[in-house]
């Protein structure tokens, strides 16, 4: 105020001889000044009054539960939460959003698009990992894994921590251990966050799906239901919901601080089962296996092949990783044990008694053929028919326990998709003896035309049915016979011509 007073002086001490410049200079102080400082004023009052009612607004939009928006950076990408899902949405649909609002409550038409630039810009800044989800999005989490993918609410509540554990880097030291079937839903997350957000975020840096060697204090289990290996148990959700399940896995880190923390505010079961392994040694694990697998009794052994597939179905049975080297469970499993000539002496295992029946069913009724193929489901049901034709006393006895027993004792044997076996054939069912019996016949049945394929397949399966054969050949093991034994002047568009059957 100092300095506008001398500088009025000033200009009065520099016109003071001229009446004329010192009237107008009093005109201007007293009429036209007043004037456009209350003019200035009035915008003065009207700016503070918008930045305050934008600061407002601004803060109630960032902050409304209903309607809250974060930003991905690497793709550019911006999600919507709803207080249920959070989603993708585009920047426009966004700008959109603020505008209408803006227009309809009026007060800030003027700056709406200052607003809205701002408004963008702070979204940029939210980050979605560091969001709190309503319950409803984390109980919808939780209600879909429980039970599809895991057995209770606590084995989810552990997984998605450790998870978040992951995604927020924070470098815990420790293994978590996973069956192998569960590979192909942990290579998928990690594809969808590659493509959602440009990295895989770490999520399977803690886990591990076969032991090399890491110390049993820093390993944890992780357990899942069966359903992990089936794609299309959870492929749809995990489309549907991968923000959800990271924000809630995040969420639940951020909660308990790391995965450790939660299982130790667990129960004793809860943490034993975890800490199966940083809580036993390997002489503890297989002694703990020699206490539920093998039986003391004189004149009967069991060889060491034996007794490396008895560990494979106790590790099945507990629901646990095989976490000893073969070698390092061979030396320990010797201690205290009479062996000669890996034979061990004076113990029986009542688990074997399948492993025994496929054995001589397998010595008695199957041979190579690089020409045909069993499907396991084939083989299964051809050893049922034989132990009921025998006599022989068959339980707790199934397809995958028997998938089990090839892959140990019979691993030259080519398995394709977990359901073929590819060269072997059984003397019990002749598979392409009773397609060629269907064919001399013609199915029984007159054929005045050409026959598709497909056709000629019913038309077979109507044909094994009325024999009262005990299985049919599959359509795919059909096909590709009819492909081998019906000369390719024959075949024409999927059709079995006339001819054909007319010579035969």
């Amino acid at each position: 105020m100092e300095g506008s007073l001398v500088k009025i002086t000033s200009l009065y001490e520099m016109y003071k001889s001229s009446s004329g410049t010192i009237t107008k200079l009093e005109y201007y102080i007293n009429t036209q000044l007043p004037s456009l400082l209350e003019k200035f004023n009035v915008q003065e009052r009207k700016l503070l009054f918008l930045e305050k009612e934008s600061n407002k607004y601004i803060n109630n939009f960032l902050t409304d539960p209903d309607r809250q928006f974060f930003y991905i950076p690497l793709t550019d990408t911006f999600i919507k939460y709803d207080g249920e899902n959070y989603i993708f949405v585009d920047e426009d649909s966004i700008w959109i959003i603020i505008l209408n609002d803006i227009t309809e409550k009026g007060i800030l038409i003027e700056c709406k698009q200052k607003v809205k630039n701002i408004l963008i810009e702070k979204i940029k800044e939210q980050s979605l990992f560091k969001t709190i989800p309503e319950s409803l999005t984390v109980q919808y989490v939780i209600n879909f894994f429980t039970p599809t993918l895991f057995s209770n609410k606590e084995d989810v509540k552990h997984f998605m921590t450790l998870i978040g554990d992951n995604i927020l880097n924070k470098k815990i030291d420790l293994n978590y251990f996973v069956p192998i079937e569960s590979k192909l839903f942990f290579d998928t997350l990690e594809s969808m966050c590659q493509y959602n957000f440009k990295s895989k975020l770490g999520i399977t840096s803690t886990i591990r799906y076969r032991y090399r060697g890491e110390d049993y204090d820093k390993s944890r289990l992780l357990y899942f239901t069966n359903s992990i290996q089936n794609k299309s148990c959870w492929l749809s959700f995990m489309k549907d919901n991968l923000y959800n399940l990271l924000v809630v896995c995040c969420y639940y880190s951020t909660r308990y601080i790391n995965a450790d923390n939660y299982i130790n505010k667990g129960n004793d079961i809860f943490k034993k089962k975890i800490f199966h392994l940083k809580n036993n040694t390997k002489q503890d694990l297989i002694n703990q296996f020699k206490q539920k697998m093998i039986i003391q009794e004189s004149n009967n052994n069991i060889h060491i092949k034996d007794m490396f597939f008895l560990w494979k179905i106790y590790l099945k049975q507990q629901n646990l990783p095989n976490m000893i080297y073969k070698a390092e469970f061979e030396n320990i499993i010797k201690e205290n044990m009479i062996i000669n000539n890996n034979l061990f002496l004076n113990i029986k295992s009542n688990y074997l008694n399948n492993t025994k029946m496929v054995q001589n069913f397998w010595n008695q009724t199957i041979s190579k053929d690089v020409e045909d193929e069993l499907e396991i489901s084939e083989l299964y049901a051809l050893i049922v028919k034989w132990t009921n034709d025998e006599n022989i006393n068959c339980t707790d006895f199934d397809e995958n326990k028997l998938q089990d027993i090839i892959k140990h004792f019979y691993d030259d044997i080519q398995i394709e998709n977990d359901k073929f076996l590819i060269g072997v054939k059984c003397n019990l069912w002749d598979k392409q003896g009773d397609i060629l019996d269907a064919f001399q016949n013609k199915f029984n049945k007159n054929i005045e035309k050409d026959i598709t394929i497909y056709d000629s397949y019913v038309l077979f399966c109507k044909y094994i049915n009325n024999k009262g054969k005990l299985l049919t050949v599959s359509k795919k093991y059909y096909f590709k016979y009819i492909n081998k034994v019906i000369p390719t002047q024959y075949i024409k568009n999927c059709c079995i011509l006339l001819d054909y059957w007319n010579n035969e």
